[in-house]
């Protein structure tokens, strides 16, 4: 017997799966793997929508603190480095 799997039903499992793992303490680094994999699935189905993932509205803060901290502009705002402290 054949079954069809989508991307979103095994990427459920996976989160489902680390989830498990984490909470029960039995391996962290499967658990961090499984995690990083359903969120680049869902990000892919988010950036088809129209949406942003974590991944890159994390990335985009990452950039927007980095330029600020260089006393660089950042979204059309003037950058005062003395603001971050």
């Amino acid at each position: 017997m054949r079954s069809e799997h989508n991307a979103q039903c095994c990427a459920l499992q996976q989160l489902e799966t680390a989830l498990s793992l984490y909470f029960e303490g039995k391996d962290y680094y499967s658990a961090i793997t499984l995690a990083g994999t359903v969120e680049e699935i869902f990000g892919q189905f988010l950036r088809a929508e129209g949406g942003e993932s974590s991944y890159d509205s994390d990335t985009k803060g990452a950039e927007a603190i980095g330029k600020a901290l260089k006393g660089e502009c950042v979204e059309g705002e003037e950058a005062d480095p003395k603001s971050l402290k």
